[in-house]
């Protein structure tokens, strides 16, 4: 589960901030 501190690391991980954009819907 990818947590709202893995959307701040998201810039490197793109993958980790498709699912955090996957749950705010």
């Amino acid at each position: 589960m990818v947590t709202r501190k893995g959307f701040l690391e998201g810039t490197t991980r793109p993958t980790e901030v498709t699912c955090v954009e996957h749950d705010r819907l």
